[in-house]
């Protein structure tokens, strides 16, 4: 049996230096195997929109916590993600394209959507940047930007 496309796309993917590695791309490579056809352009543009929406919330913020909370408040608050905590175990929930569409994930894909979006739309000012950095931090102690995602 031939390897399909996404199949394909997920092997170069996986063959790149870690620190190059899209987790967003890879994740909807992975999902092009549930849904053939999946347009993973398409949701790659649709993160672009959210991250420059996120960083224009973010302009201003006066330090990294700031930069923080707001982009908490945009994702979590203004587009709405959150932790299905009615159905934990729905495999949509383990689908980039899926936690796109409904808002709602498990904390693995709520969190490449968070690390995606901060990363893009942390770069344009220094505290920003900053919270990029520390949210996008395996710390303990910066577990507490991720607070109200996951389905407990």
């Amino acid at each position: 049996m031939a390897d399909s496309s996404a199949r394909l796309a997920f092997q170069r993917i996986a063959r790149t230096p870690d620190a190059q590695i899209d987790l967003a791309e890879a994740a909807l490579w992975v999902a092009a195997e549930e849904y053939p056809g999946l347009d993973v352009a398409r949701w790659l543009a649709h993160l672009g929109e959210l991250a420059a929406t996120a960083s224009a919330r973010l302009e201003g913020a006066r330090g990294t916590l700031e930069a923080i909370e707001r982009l908490n408040a945009f994702l979590y608050g203004e587009e709405r993600f959150a932790g299905n905590r009615e159905d934990y175990y729905d495999p949509r929930n383990s689908f980039l394209n899926e936690v796109l569409e409904r808002r709602k994930g498990i904390p693995i894909t709520l969190a490449i959507v968070y690390v995606w979006i901060a990363r893009r739309a942390c770069a344009r000012t220094p505290a920003a940047k900053s919270a990029s950095t520390r949210a996008c931090s395996s710390r303990p102690r910066r577990a507490r930007s991720w607070r109200g995602c996951c389905a407990t």
